[in-house]
């Protein structure tokens, strides 16, 4: 994309903070989306990285300006905002994480109304143009603060996911699974889901701290993959699973510790929806 912030990418906006990625950026980018798409309502999360709650501030701060009511549902994972986008009234959705990427990088992932992704060919061109244009005016000094409405749809997305999934009860017998959440957003939604699943969960770096002390989390990287795979070893678990940093993806491990590729989870995933559609 000549001539654009080189952040703008295909699907989503990523680059460098705060080199690329900033307060500044932040506030172009939400003033750009007012203008391209005169959302009365925006629901806004961010992950748990450092420069996360800034970026999230300024957008909100930006998007309000223009007029439009803003909520949010605070730390969270990008699947939430997801969720929210389609079954509230909004008509954006932004999610402010850097995902599985190095940990000083960010970005953002925006839907419209429906959770319906937007991408370069959806209106991230124009939002990119639009964006470089407010980057070359001067940013207010000082940025408003709006009162954010939280919205809180976390208990109405499990209960989604249970009714998808169809868990209805804990079943008799429990495998034992080991997650690695990798210190990013997963932790507390898996510690809320725990209870309600058949399973006994071994909990790996639960806790959500943007400093990844156990590197960041990206289990496609061979060397994040070892603390799940000698955790299930050692446990003598059913299964491992390790998820990124905004837990829009996991990765798996059978019964010996060894990463399943993701072709034969597509076939097994498929194989179980085309039994039920």
């Amino acid at each position: 994309m000549p001539d654009f912030p080189p952040c703008f990418k295909a699907y989503d906006i990523r680059g460098k903070a705060p080199h690329e990625l900033n307060e500044s950026f932040s506030y172009a980018l939400g003033l750009a989306l007012a203008d391209h798409y005169q959302p009365v309502a925006v629901v806004l999360g961010h992950d748990v990285r450092k420069s996360s709650p800034g970026l999230h501030n300024a957008l909100a701060s930006a998007l309000a300006a223009r007029g439009a009511k803003v909520s949010t549902l605070g730390l969270c994972g990008t699947e939430e905002i997801y969720y929210a986008s389609a079954n509230s009234d909004n008509d954006l959705g932004i999610m402010v994480t850097g995902s599985h990427n190095p940990i000083d990088e960010n970005g953002f992932k925006l839907v419209r109304r429906g959770s319906v992704p937007i991408s370069q060919d959806s209106g991230l061109r124009e939002i990119a143009l639009k964006t470089a244009e407010y980057l070359r005016k001067p940013r207010p000094d000082e940025l408003n603060h709006p009162e954010l409405t939280h919205l809180d749809i976390r208990e109405k997305w499990l209960d989604w996911l249970l009714g998808y999934a169809r868990i209805s009860r804990p079943d008799a017998r429990k495998q034992k699974v080991v997650i690695d959440a990798g210190n990013g957003c997963a932790g507390p939604v898996l510690e809320a889901l725990a209870p309600r699943l058949p399973v006994q969960i071994i909990p790996l770096n639960f806790k959500p701290d943007g400093s990844f002390p156990n590197g960041v989390p990206n289990p496609l990287l061979p060397e994040r993959r070892r603390t799940a795979a000698k955790a299930v070893l050692e446990n003598r678990a059913d299964l491992g699973i390790a998820f990124d940093g905004d837990f829009d993806r996991c990765f798996f491990f059978n019964h010996r510790g060894e990463f399943v590729e993701t072709c034969y989870l597509a076939g097994l995933l498929a194989s179980q929806l085309l039994m039920a559609h």
